[in-house]
């Protein structure tokens, strides 16, 4: 026996001495009494037992009970215990814990299966301990198999709702999650950052809706009681001040709501009482009381009369846009007032309107029979029968009847097909339909609607093949949905996690794009990129929503393609809508957006490939040309002869000052006509800069933050007034020039970096937010080499090849491994680099073997990762 078993049983004895002990484990039957599992009295015979087992019983010579002799020792009684708690003998005698406990038998203590055990729950199951057992369930707002063996739990949802880069759900527990980007709090989660899974917003599980607008939320709760969160720098979450709230705060003090609207800066709600309230920003009369100079940082009541003595009482309701509203009354009338640029409030003129305007499909019709609203740049509307009509902003299809014609009437949408909803995104709009199928139209340049298809679909298709959605949402660039089995899927653009798919858009650090090498040429503008290879072929990627890729269609390209039909090329200028290149052989060919005249043909005709600039019979007819620089929506470029011409858009004068046009079709040569010593030309946004042999910059165009460098006030813009004629900043410069959207830079022949222009983000690095409107020197290095100048952000290299980046980062365009703005040159990794490039918020850079690397925002493609956007839905992921 154990000494433990042997100084139990020993105690026993002496206490009782009705057991028999033996120390050598081959016990003698003694003086027998009642045994643990039997009965025993004097044995004769010897039998074998170990440890606490007692001898076989012989027969009894007490009238306790009778036994059996056997020489193996029987069936006597277990002399084990007294156990501990939770545990018990085992079959040889010895005291085990139960199971879900371990010790020695005496102390016995409650195992964590969760935590011991592998594969106890499903991963995505909560497991709960209990003594001596465990358990597994769904968490909350989930369903689903929580053990091992099963499929897993799965949130269901019972609405959905996006913002223009944010999305926010509400699960079947009233909870409000939220995922997207996060700037300003708008995720309700106590942080700013983007978050690419669903996560909580506040800790409440008692929401009735969620409404996300351009960068805040607002929700109702069961209680009727209105928070909001987010961005507040025009009062729109009604707290009666512009601070911002990383989490839900509560906004109404006095009323309950039946129903919530959150715009790009206005906030709408429906009282309980049918009275209507607005507040947040009144610039374009987006709040309906009949002004437009007034921010309101609390609730006021909105009427279709503002000079009613009583507010209206029978509003049941309401919708905003980017800076327009609409709302329905109970009559089933419907009005709409706020931004009308696009005519999206049903009133022909354009402008704005800044108190309810009454929506008719005919002059005179009244109609008192909507059913349901939605708005934004267009509006849309579902009547009781479900007839679907849509008016406004037709730019990109938005009113699904074949043009890009906008429309102040309403224009019904699939005569025939009856709708139960209708979501205006910013761009894209989709219904469905009283059969449940999903139908989308508008934009598609990111696949928000559905992949393969062009950038621009301007009538109705079938998202899938599916006829159980039952709610839909649209942002900017990507679309949520909710199926009839409660789950939500989400297609489009993930930049910054807007899909929900546990993955974002953009990268924070320098990432090769595949595995080529061999480029020599690189060159990036807006939302796009190209590269020449050593054999001068031309590879382009990103937006192509006007033709800019040269490819024949207005698709978007996430990956890099090798651009059929193209000429070989000399030199690239992506803009942003168009594209130009010189081909080997001193031709200029361009494709894209030409409605500014940007494609130098003459006429204003838009085009999906690449098409020679008209030179019949033009002064410029017998040129060749070496470089070409593309901004917004004008190039330049130089000639052969060193003589420089531009074209396009001109509303700034970076075309031409001279030239009253706002929109020049064919090359206008910079003056003077002699100057036949332009070395290098730069195009910014709206402004133009170009060095000479001479090492004079001159820059000409718009100067409305001091990109132009003049050290004058910013000119009156009005009507295209007051264009800026070509400046000259003096001598000393090198030909390393870069004109950014409203900031240009410029290394000097000494080697040291000029900047000057917009400062908000910092994008000048010197350290200050501070606008220069004259040139200011960047630190004190004597050793700058190149410069590039994106959107807000800056970068630079310098003589040894090491790559410095400065500005605002929102999506990891600096290359720095995070997302914080740098208000300095800071050096990006430890690489050697042959050139950088930048877009509106990303970059691409040679290294010295040719080889490519993006980073930044891949919204539509530009970083190269191919992994921009979902081609189609795709279930979000679970929540954090």
């Amino acid at each position: 026996m154990t000494q433990r078993s042997f100084l139990t049983c020993f105690a026993v004895i002496l206490i009782s001495s009705i057991a028999g002990c033996d120390s050598s484990g081959d016990g003698t039957g003694g003086s027998g009494g009642q045994g643990a599992n039997g009965g025993g009295g004097n044995s004769t015979s010897s039998g074998t037992a170990g440890g606490d087992q007692g001898g076989a019983g012989g027969q009894s010579t007490t009238s306790s009970g009778a036994g059996t002799t056997s020489s193996s020792g029987g069936t006597g009684g277990s002399m084990c215990g007294p156990c501990g708690a939770n545990a018990a003998c085992d079959e040889q005698g010895a005291c085990v814990c139960d199971p879900g406990f371990s010790g020695d038998g005496q102390e016995c203590i409650d195992v964590n299966e969760c935590i011991e055990l592998p594969n106890t729950c499903h991963p995505s199951a909560d497991c709960v301990n209990e003594p001596g057992a465990y358990s597994c369930a769904c968490p909350s707002g989930t369903v689903g198999e929580p053990e091992p063996a099963g499929i897993g739990c799965s949130a269901l949802y019972s609405e959905v709702s996006a913002g223009t880069y944010h999305t926010c759900v509400r699960r079947i527990d009233n909870a409000v999650l939220c995922f997207g980007n996060g700037g300003s709090g708008r995720l309700g989660n106590g942080l700013s950052a983007n978050q690419n899974v669903p996560t909580q917003a506040g800790a409440a599980y008692n929401w009735k809706k969620v409404r996300a607008g351009g960068t805040h939320t607002c929700g109702i709760k069961d209680t009727g009681n209105i928070w909001c969160w987010g961005a507040n720098s025009f009062g729109q979450l009604g707290l009666g001040h512009t601070d911002t709230q990383l989490l839900p705060a509560y906004t109404s003090l006095d009323s309950k709501w039946v129903d919530l609207a959150t715009g790009e800066t206005p906030s709408c709600a429906v009282g309980e009482d049918g009275t209507l309230s607005c507040w947040g920003r009144n610039n374009v009369g987006q709040l309906g009381t009949g002004s437009s100079n007034a921010t309101e940082l609390s609730p006021v009541k909105v009427s279709v009369d503002p000079m009613a003595a009583s507010p209206d009482a029978d509003w049941k309701m309401v919708v905003a846009g980017r800076d327009n509203t609409c709302a329905l009354k109970n009559s089933g009338k419907l009005y709409c007032w706020g931004q009308n640029s696009n005519l999206q409030t049903s009133k022909t003129g354009g402008g704005f309107v800044n108190a309810p305007f009454l929506v008719e499909t005919a002059a005179g019709a009244a109609d008192s029979d909507w059913d349901s609203i939605s708005t934004g740049l267009a509006s849309c509307a579902v009547k009781i029968g479900g007839a679907l009509y849509c008016w406004g902003r037709n730019a990109e299809g938005e009113l699904g009847d074949g043009t890009t014609t906008q429309s102040a009437a309403p224009k019904q949408v699939m005569a025939g097909t009856n709708f139960k909803l209708v979501r205006v995104g910013y761009y894209q709009v989709c219904g469905i339909t009283t059969a449940g199928a999903l139908h989308c139209w508008g934009r598609n340049q990111t696949a928000q609607i559905q992949a393969g298809s062009a950038g621009r679909i301007l009538s109705p298709v079938q998202v899938g093949t599916d006829t159980d959605w039952v709610d839909i949402a649209a942002g900017l660039p990507h679309t949520c949905g909710i199926k009839g089995d409660g789950h939500i899927h989400c297609w489009g653009a993930r930049v910054f996690g807007n899909t929900g798919d546990g993955q974002f858009g953009y990268v924070t650090e320098p990432t090769q794009v595949g595995s080529a090498d061999g480029y020599t040429l690189l060159s990036a503008f807006g939302e796009d990129t190209c590269v020449k290879d050593k054999n001068a072929k031309l590879t382009c990627f990103g937006n192509g929503e006007l033709g800019q890729m040269g490819t024949g269609s207005t698709q978007s390209e996430q990956s890099p393609l090798l651009i059929p039909g193209a000429p070989a090329v000399s030199d690239i200028a992506p803009g942003r809508q168009h594209t130009c290149i010189v081909t080997q052989a001193g031709g200029l060919q361009c494709t894209g957006s030409n409605s500014n005249g940007a494609l130098a043909t003459g006429n204003t005709t838009n085009s999906t490939l690449y098409q020679n600039i008209a030179s019949a019979g033009k002064p410029w007819a017998g040129l060749n040309w070496k470089a070409v620089a593309s901004g917004e929506l004008h190039s330049c470029a130089i000639a052969t002869d060193n003589s420089l011409w531009c074209w396009g858009y001109n509303c700034y004068g970076q075309v031409d000052s001279a030239t009253a046009a706002s929109n020049v079709t064919s090359l206008i040569q910079v003056l003077p006509a002699t100057a036949k010593d332009w070395v290098n030309v730069v195009a910014g946004q709206f402004h133009t800069c170009a060095s000479r042999t001479d090492g004079s910059l001159w820059c000409w165009g718009r100067n409305n933050t001091g990109q132009i460098g003049n050290d004058a006030p910013a000119p009156d813009e009005a009507g295209c007034a007051n264009k800026t004629g070509p400046f000259n900043l003096g001598a000393g410069w090198s030909s390393q020039i870069s004109a950014g959207v409203n900031h240009t830079c410029a290394v000097r022949t000494d080697g040291t970096l000029r900047c000057w222009g917009g400062n908000a983000n910092s994008q000048l690095g010197d350290n200050t937010t501070t606008e220069r409107r004259a040139p200011v020197q960047i630190g004190t290095d004597v050793d700058w080499a190149q410069i590039s100048a994106g959107n807000v952000f800056t970068c630079g290299l310098k003589t040894t090849g090491s790559l410095y980046c400065w500005g605002a980062n929102g999506t990891g365009q600096l290359g720095v491994g995070d997302l914080g703005g740098r208000k300095v040159p800071t050096v990006v990794g430890s690489a050697t680099w042959k050139t950088i490039q930048l877009g509106y918020a990303h970059a691409c850079a040679l290294q010295m073997d040719g080889t490519l690397w993006c980073w930044g925002s891949g919204e539509y493609g530009q970083n190269a990762l191919g992994l921009s956007w979902f081609q189609s839905p795709t279930a979000i992921a679970e929540a954090k």
